[in-house]
């Protein structure tokens, strides 16, 4: 990871190692069901997050990304907005699956598209 800095801003920090439902290290055991269940929940006026859990799962799934590696060893750009959608793909098609197991597949999907 030599030369690559990650930025992280206050708010993603605070949603990362703080939650009233669970703590960050287990949003990734968390299942695809759960995750599709929060994701759903209607806009709140204001800001237009779902929910506090959706965003702290992405926060968390879009870190967790960034840290992995691909097959050749370079690390995952992450777009949060793809990463959403193919999480949301993923999840309808494995909902038992978690969300860790999408995060992964996520990073070999790039790998595969970057070959």
């Amino acid at each position: 990871m030599a030369g690559r800095k990650r930025k992280y801003s206050l708010v993603m920090l605070a949603l990362l190692t703080s939650s009233p439902i669970v703590g960050a290290s287990d949003w990734g055991s968390l299942s695809c069901q759960h995750w599709m269940n929060t994701h759903e929940t209607p806009p709140k006026a204001a800001g237009g997050l779902t929910s506090y859990s959706e965003s702290a799962i992405l926060h968390w799934a879009t870190g967790y990304v960034a840290g992995l590696t691909d097959a050749n060893g370079s690390y995952v750009d992450v777009d949060p907005v793809k990463l959403t959608k193919w999480l949301e793909g993923y999840c309808s098609n494995r909902p038992t699956d978690s969300v860790s197991d999408a995060a992964r597949a996520f990073v070999s999907s790039v790998a595969r598209r970057t070959k």
